[in-house]
């Protein structure tokens, strides 16, 4: 199935990485559409077309960037609406349209004289209901104009109830939980692999990696980070997750055998504990003993607040991609996502 996934404007390019590895892990068949069992038809600005065998509802759950996922219909012009919609029956449904602008070409009027050509087309064979519809048509107004019908909108108020400050420990320089979801399927993570977090801390990405289905596994030298990441643990995925917690330096992270996943959001040392340890060497510790667990192929999804260790973990593992967030003027965070060769 063709679906119009519409990114988030804050950071399109790693919300449209996401999707594709969402469809990748939650495909249910083998190399359909190739190795990445998706294929990106289309793109524009805050939208994407992608052909994948994944169910829409499988996607919609695994989503943490996204705002809604439609039915791809077809991409248009002007011109070409009574012919494309014209082709559209309805058969009686109720509908109504929904547009979104994503680009400067169009102005307020744009939307509503669109809204109202569309409606005049459809209405041959269905009717318009603005509060309780059969169907929606999403239009996104891009350097184009893309129609589907919705599916799902991503259940975003889930996340903002996920924050740091919800939780029933807390520690402010934790990642959102979007953000936190997102290095999970930026890392492909699959329902039943071992994830490992060795620097858990409160446990966020230990959180999203659980609601997904991942078997998961903590670690941290703080003990008082382990304490308050099972209290998390526990209020979110409840007593019987499964998961491992262990207060442990990540030199001894090699006991936990091997992994499919890392997924971590290290100290910096700023603010955040590295036992006095220099942050570099703290980090070439650690690439150590990633390389060491993860399994060839398996990923590794991590933030750093400079580019310089981005570098530096290349002398262990594979770089894929890396995106940009800028949080305050002193620290901006480099999403990468890394591959054991």
């Amino acid at each position: 199935m063709k679906l119009l996934v519409e990114l988030s404007g804050e950071q399109p390019a790693m919300a449209l990485s996401e999707a594709m590895g969402a469809c990748h892990v939650t495909s249910p068949v083998e190399d359909v559409l190739g190795d990445e069992r998706a294929a990106l038809v289309d793109q524009d600005i805050g939208m994407a077309v992608i052909d994948t065998t994944t169910s829409s509802d499988d996607l919609a759950s695994r989503l943490a960037l996204c705002w809604n996922i439609s039915e791809y219909l077809f991409s248009f012009m002007d011109m070409d609406i009574d012919e494309l919609f014209g082709a559209l029956d309805l058969d009686g449904r109720s509908f109504a349209i929904r547009v979104k602008r994503t680009h400067d070409l169009w102005i307020p009027e744009d939307s509503q004289h669109l809204i109202d050509r569309i409606g005049q087309v459809l209405g041959r064979t269905g009717r318009v209901d603005l509060k309780d519809p059969d169907i929606t048509l999403r239009i996104i107004m891009g350097k184009r104009l893309h129609a589907g019908w919705l599916l799902h909108e991503i259940d975003r108020k889930s996340f903002e109830d996920r924050k740091p400050k919800n939780r029933p420990f807390s520690h402010p320089i934790s990642l959102h939980p979007r953000y936190a979801r997102a290095l999970v399927n930026l890392a492909r993570v699959r329902a039943g692999d071992r994830l490992l977090d060795p620097f858990c801390g409160t446990g966020g990405i230990l959180i999203e990696g659980g609601l997904v289905g991942a078997d998961i596994i903590g670690s941290d030298i703080d003990p008082r980070m382990i304490e308050g990441c099972e209290m998390n643990l526990e209020h979110y995925l409840g007593k019987d997750s499964g998961s491992q917690l262990h207060e442990l330096d990540v030199a001894d992270i090699e006991k936990f055998g091997k992994v499919d996943a890392i997924v971590t959001d290290p100290p910096y040392g700023r603010s955040a504990s590295t036992a006095k340890e220099d942050v570099e060497e703290l980090y070439i510790r650690a690439f150590g003993s990633f390389v060491k667990i993860l399994k060839s192929g398996g990923r590794l999804a991590i933030v750093f607040p400079d580019m310089e260790f981005v570098k530096l973990a290349e002398e262990y593992v594979n770089l894929l991609e890396v995106h940009e967030l800028f949080v305050h003027r002193s620290l901006t965070r480099h999403f990468c996502v890394f591959e054991k060769i």
